[in-house]
């Protein structure tokens, strides 16, 4: 079975500037080993940046 989670958490930074923050964890080798993807972006570029986080995600193959 495919066991993972995700989630989008946005927050201001010190300077005042919205950021984006995803996280996504997915098993490799139940109760072994995780795979964590993590994107950090300005929360305005972030549904112009998902698509290069996808493509690399798709990219990865899993045992």
């Amino acid at each position: 079975d495919d066991v993972s989670a995700f989630a989008l958490f946005t927050y201001t930074g010190a300077d005042g500037e919205q950021w984006a923050h995803f996280v996504d964890c997915r098993s490799i080798v139940a109760g072994e080993s995780v795979l964590l993807v993590s994107q950090d972006v300005p929360y305005e570029e972030y549904a112009a940046e998902r698509g290069a986080r996808r493509q690399i995600e798709r990219a990865i193959e899993f045992p």
